[in-house]
């Protein structure tokens, strides 16, 4: 016996299903709303951070400038007790200070990092590399003297244009002047550029391209003061230990050793600091770089050399 369904329910199923259907969109929609709109809170929360941080380091730049304006000094540092915010004493060898939770700084006066365009080659190469790197610090001294040079004539461990066009396949071209112009065009030069990345960026960080001042030995490490004074690196060390405690009896000792050459060398500041400032929130971070010089001139309490934020 066949049973019939009213029409009725038929439409009351249909309209049912469709309204079920309806209500599956809507939550489909609703979660995908959800979820976009949790994304976007994360990116405007990240963007917020980010923002956060340049401001923050901006601020301590501001606040550092007014600190080294009204510091006293020594050999190697900065003393100042204004501002409660920072320590009352900065030596300023690049180490790193924390301002806070979130932000820490770094000063380093040129008198204590190596100006490319006038430290000698050689020692640009022994800082460069480790003792077991030889052949390498051969080549880029030669490397470097054929970049620097007007001739073409390759040196027993050097590169000229020849080299870096054929055997390289580079299109950029032998310099062929004593005026290198940065301190990232030393990685170009043969040599240097098989160096790993980690190891260039450790040397380079002692490194300055800018206005020439003399040789601060209050700053130097050990290795850099064996280096010019030419002296073993335990001595130099020895050295090091001194000037801690007596920075007057360490400038006696540094003032009668044969290679110690008054025209070069000093035992003061040149006001001209590399400044880094890092502030971290959360996952995001600002490094702000820079070189200012404070020496006064034409009325100017400073003058920015280079300035990078990122």
């Amino acid at each position: 016996m066949v049973q019939f369904i009213p029409m009725n329910m038929n439409k009351k199923a249909f309209a049912l299903s469709i309204v079920l259907w309806i209500v599956a969109a809507l939550l489909v929609g609703v979660a995908a709303l959800t979820v976009f709109s949790k994304d976007s809170v994360h990116l405007s929360e990240k963007l917020n951070n980010k923002l956060l941080t340049q401001l923050k380091v901006e601020n301590i730049l501001e606040s550092l400038k007014f600190y080294i304006i009204t510091a006293d000094y020594d050999n190697n540092s900065l003393i100042n007790k204004t501002l409660i915010s920072f320590p009352k004493k900065l030596i300023v060898d690049g180490r790193w200070y924390n301002i806070d939770k979130t932000t820490k700084i770094s000063i380093h006066d040129t008198s204590g990092l190596l100006n490319i365009r006038t430290y000698p080659t050689k020692y640009i190469a022994s800082m460069i590399t480790t003792d077991k790197q030889k052949q390498i610090r051969y080549t880029i001294i030669d490397s470097i003297a054929d970049w620097r040079d007007k001739n073409h004539i390759v040196e027993l461990n050097g590169a000229e244009q020849s080299t870096y066009k054929l055997k390289k396949g580079l299109k950029y071209k032998v310099r062929n002047t004593m005026a290198i112009q940065d301190v990232e065009e030393l990685k170009l030069i043969h040599g240097i550029d098989k160096l790993e990345q980690k190891q260039w960026n450790k040397f380079k960080k002692y490194l300055y391209y800018g206005r020439t001042s003399s040789i601060n030995l209050a700053l130097l490490d050990k290795k850099n003061i064996s280096f010019l004074l030419g002296i073993s690196q335990s001595y130099a060390q020895t050295l090091v230990n001194i000037r801690k405690d007596d920075i007057n009896e360490f400038k006696q000792i540094i003032s009668k050793l044969p290679k110690y050459n008054d025209d070069l060398m000093s035992f003061g500041l040149s006001k001209q600091f590399r400044i880094e400032i890092q502030a971290t929130i959360n996952n995001a971070k600002t490094i702000l770089t820079t070189i200012i010089d404070f020496k006064q001139a034409r009325n100017k309490q400073y003058t920015t050399i280079e300035y990078m934020i990122k």
